[in-house]
């Protein structure tokens, strides 16, 4: 019989992809208690070496079978661990706040400003303010963030951790609820907590990669929204929120939505072999790749979801809220 080593790599490489952060969520293994996956990122490179060296010898489907088995069970461990994985490369990780430097930057913006936000490495919380100012305080290490903003009273203001560094930032960022439309956020090896609640926006647009992320959307009316996880988890809570019309992407990851309960939902999931979803035991009738719900008085949800070797939660037991965040591994 003929082996396809590719179909025997990736099938392997994915049971485990899933398995492992399936069975840690049920209870059935703690990555936390098991070795530190972040100090085990060379073993990936050495196994892909053998892989290669064996690839045209009598031991080939061995050299598959080891590959797909450790760079499965690295990936699986560190979507379970979260942005932990993450942070145990290099400087992301936790410092002491004494010798990190501190900097802080504000100004303020006019009537529909966009902001964008280019972050990694570290924690990044956003909130709303009341008032017409933005705000950034910021603990980091090597270089200080950098700001790009047109003149006082801007309608675009960037805020950016240098390119280049991979050094731990820690940012608190305040934006005016009544005036910031837009915002355009990049999020890399880093846990994210933002809080949109009340606001207005046009676009809201979330880039994630390596990390964890919780977007608090009490409140708040979305025009558009776009939102895509790479190996990590995101949550967004739509409690009482407004009517939203977006798209929302997973790979290697789990994305989590929690919505008003009287809203209106149309969901349009696009089928892949290594994604999955709850929504057959939510009650929404289907037709096609299309998921929906009735509303009785509530906001109108539009989304197009999709992934590959994810998962997308409507509404999953014990909600979207912060205390379901992962623990600190």
């Amino acid at each position: 019989m003929r082996v396809h080593h590719g179909s025997l790599f990736w099938g392997i490489f994915f049971l485990l992809l899933g398995g492992i952060p399936l069975a840690d969520r049920e209870g059935l293994i703690d990555v936390s208690q098991q070795v530190d996956i972040g100090r085990l990122w060379p073993l990936a490179i050495i196994v892909v070496g053998v892989a290669i060296l064996v690839a045209r010898t009598q031991i080939a489907v061995l050299g598959t079978v080891i590959a797909a088995i450790v760079l499965g069970g690295l990936a699986g461990g560190a979507i379970a661990a979260g942005s932990g994985f993450v942070f145990n490369i290099g400087d992301c990780g936790i410092q002491n706040r004494a010798e990190m430097q501190r900097s802080t930057l504000a100004g303020s913006v006019q009537p529909g400003a966009a902001v964008e936000l280019d972050f990694s490495c570290g924690t990044l919380d956003v909130a709303p303010s009341a008032d017409n100012a933005w705000r950034l305080a910021a603990l980091y290490r090597g270089s200080p963030p950098t700001v790009d903003a047109a003149r006082e009273g801007a309608t675009r203001v960037a805020l950016k951790v240098p390119s280049g560094t991979s050094r731990r930032h820690e940012w608190t960022v305040q934006l005016s609820r009544d005036l910031v439309t837009s915002i355009d956020m990049s999020v890399n090896a880093a846990r994210t907590r933002v809080d949109i609640g009340g606001m207005k926006l046009a676009r809201f647009k979330l880039d994630a990669n390596a990390g964890d992320a919780i977007v608090l959307a009490e409140g708040t009316s979305i025009d558009r929204l776009d939102v895509s996880m790479n190996a990590g988890w995101v949550r967004l809570n739509f409690a009482r929120s407004g009517p939203t019309d977006g798209a929302v992407t997973v790979n290697a990851g789990s994305i989590d939505v929690c919505v008003p309960a009287n809203a209106e939902l149309r969901l349009t999931v696009r089928e892949q072999l290594t994604f999955g979803t709850n929504l057959d035991q939510r009650g929404l009738a289907r037709s096609g790749n299309v998921w929906q719900r009735a509303g009785s008085g509530g906001p109108v949800i539009r989304l197009e979801v999709s992934g590959n070797a994810g998962t997308f939660n409507l509404d999953p037991t014990g909600g979207c809220s912060e205390r379901a965040a992962l623990p600190v591994r």
